[in-house]
This record gives structure tokens, sequence and C-alpha cells, in this order.
């Protein structure tokens, strides 16, 4: 098992047994606790752990060194840690301190785009994570600041912004609104066709998962997801992908495995049935 230590560094811990099954018990043993047979070659106190760094590996000055006893504003300043261990403590601590004035700080972390050399703001991801966990996403300013980070330039801010939409129609107008089901990042799209399955259906949302399935049917994962949003559209989206002109009509169809002659004689709870795999 590896983990980041709150050094910055790799942290391995590494432990063997040449013995692992319980049963059955070989003929000259015996049972012991839990039924397993007992033997010396079942090691219960020896291990390794390694630490494993860079030569060039400077400390940083500017992390922390314990979160004990932590302000909340000093909570909100390490999840621009550069360390993910002291970020995740941090969003760990201020969800269960329940801060609600904490919120207008982590909007900013939001709302500021400071990406980092891979193109990743792991502030706001926090940010928008901790505002979940503190059940605060159906304020209105959350809300716009969550409609907004649609459009954040990290796509990993995106999809964070899109797992943490409340699945009702306020959110469903945004995310049909912003660019994700046209993202270069298949992560966004496949996020946003997932977040059409479970909000309301509508005739735009149909439409969009159409499109989707058409543009996407080549990929596994996002037919799939495409799949699970068209079967929550249901009677909709059959209907538009009858009324569709080719080609487009025939990559829904196909990306679905329903033929036309399927949805021509089904009603529209057995050929919802039949877009899902099986």
């Amino acid at each position: 098992m590896a983990e980041i230590g709150p050094d910055g560094n790799v942290w391995v811990i590494d432990w063997y047994n040449y013995i692992v099954q319980h049963n059955p018990t070989p003929a000259g043993f015996r049972n012991g606790p839990g039924n397993a047979y007992i033997t010396d070659l079942r090691d219960k106190k020896h291990g390794r752990v390694y630490r494993i760094t860079y030569d060039s590996h400077v400390p940083d000055s500017t992390e922390p060194k314990t979160l004990a006893n932590a302000s909340p504003d000093q909570l909100v300043q390490a999840l621009s840690s550069s360390n993910m261990f002291w970020r995740r403590h941090a969003q760990r601590l201020l969800v269960e301190a329940g801060n609600s004035e904490v919120i207008d700080s982590l909007l900013t972390l939001l709302e500021r785009h400071q990406l980092d050399p891979i193109g990743m703001d792991v502030a706001a991801i926090h940010a928008i994570r901790v505002l979940e966990g503190l059940e605060q996403l159906q304020k209105p300013k959350v809300r716009r600041a969550l409609h907004q980070a649609l459009s954040h330039p990290s796509n990993a801010v995106v999809r964070t912004a899109i797992e943490a939409l409340p699945r009702d129609e306020n959110s469903l107008t945004a995310l049909l609104r912003s660019s994700a089901f046209a993202s270069t990042n298949s992560q966004v799209r496949l996020s946003a066709l997932l977040a059409l399955a479970e909000m309301p259906t509508t005739a735009e949302s149909a439409k969009q998962t159409a499109l989707s399935l058409a543009a996407n049917g080549s990929d596994r994962w996002l037919t799939d997801a495409g799949i699970a949003a068209a079967a929550t559209n249901g009677g909709q989206f059959l209907s538009l992908a009858c009324q569709q002109k080719a080609p487009i009509a025939a990559a829904i169809l196909r990306a679905t495995e329903i033929t036309a002659e399927h949805v021509a004689r089904s009603a529209d709870s057995v050929a919802v049935a039949l877009l899902v795999k099986a």
C-alpha cells in the first residue's frame, strides 16, 4: 500500500506472508482462531516501511506542519496546499466543523481560477467538496458559483462541478447551456451524460442525449452513459430518434443497439427497456 505522507513523499508499506490461505487444513496441522490452520509461516511481526523521495526535493516552508487547532481561515488556506495529504485533512476538518462562515472564502477559491503546471485547480475542487459536505449547494450564491464553474478552465473542476450539481431543473438548464457535452475531455462528457440520467426529463435533454450518442458512438463508456440518459428520457428520446433524418438516426439507433423495427413495434416502456444492454 502506498500513500502520500505529510512531508510530500510517498510512503510504502511492504508486508509478506509465505502462507496466506486458511483452508483446507493440510495433514498434520491443527486449526486455531478463525478456523485457520496454525503455522509459523504466517508472519505477524515483520514488515517494512519505505519513503520514496526525489533528489531535488526542497521542503516547502509554506506547507503546514500540523492542522491541530487550525482556525477556519487556516483550514481554507490549506486547501491550496501542493500536498494532497494536507488538502484532504483540511477538507475533512472543515466539513466536520460544520462552520458555514467559511462559505465566502470557499467561493473565492472556486472563482479565482488558479491553475497549477498541469492544468489543475485543486483548491477549487476541494472547495466544491467542502460546500457539498456542508450542504450549502442549494444557496443562491453557491449555485451561481457552481454554474459558473461549468466553464472553468480546468477540466477536473468542471467534472467536479457537474458531479456536485443538485439534480433539479435549474441545474439541468445550466448544464445544457454549458459546453460540457462538447468538451475535448471525455471524462467531462461522461460526467455530463451521467448527470442527465439523474435529472428531470425534458425535450432539450432528450435532444442532447441523442446528439451525444451520435457523436460518441465509438466510445464504450460514453455510449453506456448515453444509454442511461436515454432511458431516463424514455419516450421523448425515442420519439426524437424516430423523427431525425439519417445519418443521425442511424447513429443513435446503432449506439443504443435498437433497430428501427424494434422502435416501430414497441410501446414506450418496452422500448426503454431495450435501451439497456444485456
